[in-house]
């Protein structure tokens, strides 16, 4: 069936939904490409989604479809618009790194 084969390529994330369509067809030509192209939008409301239990969500900015417990999160970085590169008490922050190895030397 091609439920295992959908299972496998949103697994991976690899494909937008023409592909998953594609790689269904390819595999399973005797099927009717507008009933696999239901499926595959199917999948991604989990109202309808033969596969119970695994949202599918759809990634920007290219549309591939993906597991949404297979995507890894992202750090954000907030930028604190009052910091002004030097600290409150004027110290200025380490960046050569021979000073942070000496620094880090009495932590040992």
């Amino acid at each position: 069936m091609y439920l295992d084969l959908a299972v496998k390529l949103l697994e991976k994330g690899s494909c937008t939904h023409r592909a998953l369509v594609d790689a269904i067809m390819e595999q399973h030509p005797g099927l009717n490409r507008e009933t696999v192209s239901t499926f595959v939008s199917d999948v991604q409301n989990p109202r309808y989604s033969p596969i119970k239990g695994r949202n599918v969500v759809k990634l920007p900015p290219d549309g591939r479809l993906v597991f949404e417990d297979r995507i890894k999160p992202v750090l954000t970085v907030i930028e604190n618009p009052t910091f002004a590169g030097v600290g409150k008490n004027g110290a200025e922050p380490i960046t050569d790194i021979e000073k942070q190895a000496n620094f880090s030397k009495g932590d040992v």
